[in-house]
């Protein structure tokens, strides 16, 4: 007897999943801005992962004899600041420090947003109204004012300021968290999960965020550049991570105070902040189109 084709609706929620997902990266792949800006990315964490190897010098080595040397003189590639500490060594720890507070931060936003999204979504009923009464309150909060709040209280490390900036900026993704969840919840392989014994925290974790992951990801690429951007503002204002721990912000500031007698102390840190936004922006860009791409 011959076998019967297996149907759309017969195979396994996570084998279409996994289809739905090489079909985005498919398209995405095609968005030649996109996947040139994530194999630029790329090549920045790796950099930053081996940053100490990378570095010519110290992101604190001073050197008095060449304070703020130009351009590829006596031996700095992209010159020297005001106390004689090498650029492209400073430039690189600082992007350390950038991508361990993003990531970091993003790690914070997105598992409060989808503890507190699938719950709310799944629930319903007071628990939901609970929940979004919160995200509410927050949403309406000033997010900038509660990360400078919450650093001027509890320090300036680089835990306090990426858990800082996570607590401020899960709001949006567990709106769109909790309205993914009320798409999925009522689709066939929930309604047989069910069927089967499958309780809430499985139902959740099994079948609707494999599901979910798309517009995660769309979120995630950029909530990254956002806590970036938090972060370098927080140094300007003199709240970053503490010194001699360099960082964008810092870097940018000082600059500035610089940029008439030595522009490159300015040109070099905001032209590869900028390229970092860029690239994190085509990215989400990319992500975006692949997973919604009649948009």
């Amino acid at each position: 007897m011959a076998a019967v084709a297996a149907t759309p609706a017969d195979l396994p929620e996570a084998a279409k999943a996994r289809g739905q997902y090489a079909r985005a990266w498919d398209r995405f792949k095609r968005n030649r801005l996109a996947l040139v800006s994530l194999v630029f990315v790329a090549l920045l964490v790796l950099v930053a992962i081996f940053a100490p190897l990378i570095a010519p010098y110290g992101y604190d080595e001073t050197n008095y004899a060449a304070i703020r040397a130009g351009f590829n003189t006596d031996g700095y590639l992209l010159g020297t600041d005001q106390i004689g500490r090498d650029i492209l060594s400073r430039m690189i720890f600082s992007l350390r420090t950038a991508l361990i507070i993003a990531i970091g931060a993003e790690a914070v936003a997105m598992f409060l947003a989808i503890v507190i999204g699938m719950t709310a979504g799944y629930m319903g009923g007071r628990v939901d109204q609970w929940l979004m009464a919160l995200t509410d309150i927050l949403f309406v909060f000033p997010s900038y004012l509660l990360i400078i709040i919450l650093v001027t209280v509890f320090g300036r490390s680089e835990l306090t300021i990426f858990v800082a900036i996570g607590i401020s900026s899960w709001v949006g993704t567990a709106r769109l968290v909790r309205a993914e969840v009320l798409r999925l919840r009522v689709r066939e392989f929930v309604e047989a999960g069910k069927a089967m014994g499958a309780n809430g925290p499985t139902i959740a974790l099994r079948y609707i965020l494999p599901n979910s992951l798309g517009p995660l990801l769309v979120a995630l690429s950029f909530g990254i550049p956002g806590a970036i951007i938090a972060e370098a503002g927080l140094a300007l204002l003199g709240l970053g991570v503490q010194p001699p721990t360099p960082s964008w912000g810092t870097m940018i500031q000082e600059g500035q105070q610089w940029v008439l007698v030595s522009p490159h102390l300015l040109i070099w840190p905001t032209g590869l902040f900028a390229l970092t936004m860029l690239a994190f922006t085509w990215i989400g860009d990319g992500l975006r189109d692949a997973f919604d791409p009649q948009e």
